[in-house]
């Protein structure tokens, strides 16, 4: 039957054959001896040779670790990573300094942020908003009881934090209108013209931006290294860290 199947012109056809076998109980497959074996059926009525078992458990391919290889192995893969960070190729740091109430609404962000050859969709951009007074932004920040939006997670705030927000994109001009809050509303980010008060509309707000040169070359795990040590080193009042 084997011979038959290999002679069709699907030869992974023959690839069902032993596990239908085994899985209508006429056998068994030895994997050190890779033979298959017919069960005797002598005794056995017609309908009990087509009565279908439960094939054997199949053993998990994966690698078996004891605690000191994984720790090992983990450490290892870190290495690597960190040694591919530091090889990375960025750009001089972006400022762009801005206040809320330069933006009534969409069309006149983008007309400011065209001005100022913003990195093209596909580049990697790793950001970070700053303020002065981000006690001041946290004190005010909605509960989710009352707003249909979704904001970014509320941090604590320490005392000599400057930072609003930190995170990294590919289609840095379409997040930063989500973020001052012309985008999608189920969408995490600042929304900042959505809540921030009157108050705070002429708070000056610092946005500072590094592009990673030739990003299609790295790898994801790498490029996510550069936003979680500005997260952690910035402590930004609001949102999480790691990969969203």
């Amino acid at each position: 039957m084997g011979d038959w199947l290999l002679s069709r012109k699907s030869p992974n056809l023959a690839c069902y054959l032993v596990p239908t076998l085994e899985y209508l109980g006429c056998g068994a497959y030895d994997v050190s001896r890779r033979r298959f074996s017919f069960t005797e059926t002598t005794g056995l009525s017609e309908s009990d040779t087509h009565v279908p078992t439960k094939p054997p458990a199949t053993p998990l391919a994966a690698e078996s670790f004891d605690g000191d290889s994984l720790a090992i192995e983990a450490g290892k893969m870190m290495a690597r990573v960190a040694e591919e960070a530091t090889t990375l190729a960025l750009s001089p740091v972006q400022r762009f300094a801005c206040s809320l109430s330069e933006f009534s609404n969409a069309e006149e962000l983008r007309c400011r942020l065209g001005e100022l050859s913003l990195p093209a969709k596909g580049d990697f951009v790793v950001y970070r908003f700053q303020t002065d007074v981000p006690g001041k932004f946290h004190a005010v920040f909605p509960e989710s009881s009352v707003r249909s939006y979704k904001l970014s997670r509320k941090n604590e705030v320490t005392d000599d934090g400057v930072t609003l927000y930190v995170g990294s994109s590919r289609d840095f001009a379409s997040r930063l209108l989500q973020h001052f809050g012309f985008g999608f509303e189920g969408t995490y980010a600042l929304h900042l013209t959505r809540w921030v008060p009157e108050s705070l509309r002429q708070t000056q707000i610092v946005l500072e931006y590094w592009t990673v040169r030739n990003c299609n070359q790295v790898r994801p795990i790498v490029l996510q290294t550069l936003e979680d040590y500005l997260w952690d080193h910035s402590r930004p009042v609001f949102g999480r860290r790691g990969s969203k």
